[in-house]
């Protein structure tokens, strides 16, 4: 590394050291402020007041690293333009997009850890936040059904579909089950409404049982069919024939 990139990255990290922990104790200290109410108001303890700001970290750095790394490039470009810095390094032949090279790469691999750390850790940390705010300190309960036509399971020959599941009562409701052939064509549709209530062994009142005939595969005779498009419309004469000839035997028939 040489030492313009050195000193660029270290002038770059300074501010981006001090623009990104502001901005998280800046966000820290709005949030607090705001659920201060419903943390006195539910007595909440110190212990699940200092869990609910830890485990909210990984949420505010997904949320103020861009920001962050956007304002420190700014600023530290900005500080380098002030003091004729750049004009310098552009009279000694370096150009603007070797000047930018640095913090070009600093960006990338801020990306690609911010890319992994919002797919890996941001989502177990909000879950448990939003566990300790609902559960532990509003003393809700805890969720007890999914969302519907969500959950499905593939086996080797089925294809299974549970509409709800009471997490309490450790019930399944609108069970449809897809039996498969081994060409993955369908064999036969099974939809069961709840559990019998008799035995806990997953056995379920059915409510119908649909198989599926094995059509033979269609060959082409080469021939083409005429479209329903295709056919001529009657003309005035023959619907005039038409309905004169009904009405003619209407009123045979009357007679």
């Amino acid at each position: 590394m040489k030492l313009i990139d050195q000193y660029i990255l270290k002038e770059f990290l300074r501010f981006f050291l001090i623009t990104f922990v502001s901005f998280i104790v800046l966000f820290l200290i709005i949030d607090f402020f705001e659920k201060s109410r419903m943390f006195m108001s539910n007595h909440a303890t110190v212990a699940q007041i200092a869990s609910y700001i830890l485990y909210s970290i990984p949420f505010v750095i997904s949320m103020t690293l861009p920001v962050a790394v956007l304002l420190a490039t700014l600023l530290t470009y900005s500080f380098l333009s002030k003091y004729s810095e750049i004009t310098a390094m552009k009279a000694n032949g370096i150009s603007l997009y070797r000047i930018s090279l640095p913090v070009l790469a600093v960006a990338a691999a801020v990306s690609v850890f911010l890319f992994c750390f919002t797919e890996m850790i941001t989502p177990a940390s909000v879950q448990k936040m939003e566990h300790i705010i609902k559960v532990e300190v509003q003393k809700q309960q805890t969720l007890g059904f999914f969302k519907q036509n969500e959950i499905w399971y593939r086996s080797q020959n089925a294809i299974y579909n549970f509409k709800m599941f009471d997490v309490e009562k450790n019930i399944l409701q609108g069970v449809t089950i897809n039996r498969l052939n081994p060409d993955f064509t369908m064999k036969t549709r099974i939809d069961a409404e709840r559990p019998n209530g008799k035995t806990n062994h997953g056995c379920f009142t059915i409510c119908s049982s649909q198989p599926f005939s094995q059509m033979p595969p269609r060959r082409w005779n080469g021939r083409k069919k005429k479209s329903s498009r295709c056919r001529k419309a009657p003309t005035t004469s023959r619907l005039f024939r038409k309905t004169r000839k009904k009405w003619d035997i209407s009123n045979c028939g009357a007679t």
